[in-house]
């Protein structure tokens, strides 16, 4: 299942179909609660939010503003859960602050999309969820030290797929690349399908030292800011 959070039906470059956004309600498996939508003409050097090489601009350019909830009603099993996130709206970091639950439990807390990738550069989020049932419950609330006249948590898109009974052996990370970004280096790299909970950076100081792992151990996103 793919949801185009805050907008219509689309078609990626991969050819897979996103479902628009609706409201959940009574006979309605998938949706919303709250928030309003969101969409964005900004073009970042020439190109749409998430940049020339992005099969997800599309996706990348609505989004849902101060959701409390996404509920999907589902079989009971094991799932991936995995969330793009572009902060296209407000211009620099503290500004939106969220915090994020998944099945009543802690998914994010503080995140804050614009000091995570910066302003108009997508990231994404995914992790193993069991379902126990019924239904799978995304909770978001705003965190502290955001600034109060944001409309609230904002997410892209949201794809749910059934998690495989055995595990292939992770991918190589394709599209490494590193760049500077303001005080930070960053390390991007492109999306998978195969469903993999994060990923283990480690960094040396200088080309002759020993690495050491970076913060955070596990990263689940496809960028990553080296501070």
């Amino acid at each position: 299942a793919r949801m185009n959070c805050g907008g219509p039906l689309v078609t990626e470059a991969l050819g897979r179909p996103w479902a628009a956004d609706g409201p959940y309600q009574a006979g309605v498996r998938a949706g919303y609660v709250g928030g309003i939508a969101l969409t964005t003409a900004f073009l970042t050097d020439g190109q749409a939010i998430g940049g020339p090489d992005s099969t997800r601009r599309r996706v990348l350019a609505s989004a849902r503003a101060g959701w409390s909830a996404y509920r999907f009603e589902l079989p009971d099993g094991e799932y991936v859960l995995r969330l793009s996130l572009a902060e296209f709206v407000v211009q620099g970091p503290g500004l939106r602050v969220m915090n994020l639950t998944l099945e009543g439990q802690p998914l994010a807390t503080g995140l804050d999309l614009a000091a995570t990738f910066g302003v108009q550069y997508g990231g994404e989020l995914t992790r193993l969820v069991t379902v126990a049932d019924g239904r799978l419950d995304l909770e978001a609330a705003s965190g502290p030290g955001g600034d109060p006249r944001v409309d609230g948590p904002l997410v892209n898109g949201i794809e749910l797929w059934q998690a495989p009974a055995t595990w292939p052996a992770p991918p190589a990370v394709n599209g490494l690349v590193a760049k500077p970004s303001y005080d930070a280096n960053l390390l991007a790299w492109a999306p998978e399908d195969t469903p993999v909970a994060g990923w283990r950076v480690w960094r040396a100081p200088a080309p002759d030292s020993k690495a050491a792992e970076a913060t955070p151990p596990a990263a689940a996103w496809t960028r990553l800011a080296d501070l």
